[in-house]
């Protein structure tokens, strides 16, 4: 990949909108994923077959990766 510092203008704002998007669509779907993931979670501790303390870490584990990646697209929102 070239760096943006060598397009033009013109081309430098479409490489930035295009990495917006993909890191948007990337949290789109992570978010999907961690709606799938938490409604298994409460079915598994409604069944009695999670323990709360696993839970607690799993879920912090992927709010943090959310959380990530949202600070990732707001740094290249920023980067405009």
């Amino acid at each position: 990949m070239n760096k943006i510092e060598n397009f033009s203008p013109e081309e430098k704002s479409t490489e930035l909108d295009r990495r917006f998007n993909e890191a948007y669509k990337e949290i789109d779907q992570r978010c999907e994923v961690f709606g799938n993931y938490l409604r298994n979670i409460v079915a598994s501790l409604r069944a009695g077959t999670a323990k709360e303390k696993d839970v607690r870490i799993l879920l912090r584990d992927e709010i943090d990766g959310l959380l990530y990646s949202v600070q990732h697209l707001d740094d290249k929102k920023h980067k405009k």
